[in-house]
């Protein structure tokens, strides 16, 4: 692969792991980008990436946890009202 497909393919890598990011931290992250570019200062990049994905699952985890109490709320008051007839 030459220096231009890795350019371009770093690029969309970049830009796919830039559209997860929360806009309150893209300043943030930009600049560790930056610095990844100008002072090869790749650990902290990687570790404020791993960082944003393991939030992501954490929160990830709560919903689906909070879908499952709905889901059996429902299927509770769905065999209470049929019940009732």
């Amino acid at each position: 692969m030459d220096d231009t497909s890795r350019s371009i393919q770093r690029t969309t890598t970049v830009r796919s792991i830039s559209q997860c990011c929360n806009d309150r931290l893209n300043l943030h992250y930009y600049r560790l980008l930056l610095a990844v570019s100008a002072e090869s200062a790749w650990e902290e990049w990687i570790l404020y990436v791993l960082h944003g994905v393991t939030q992501t699952a954490i929160d990830t985890e709560q919903r689906i946890a909070e879908i499952r109490n709905l889901q059996a709320q429902f299927t509770q008051n769905a065999r209470a009202i049929s019940n009732v007839r």
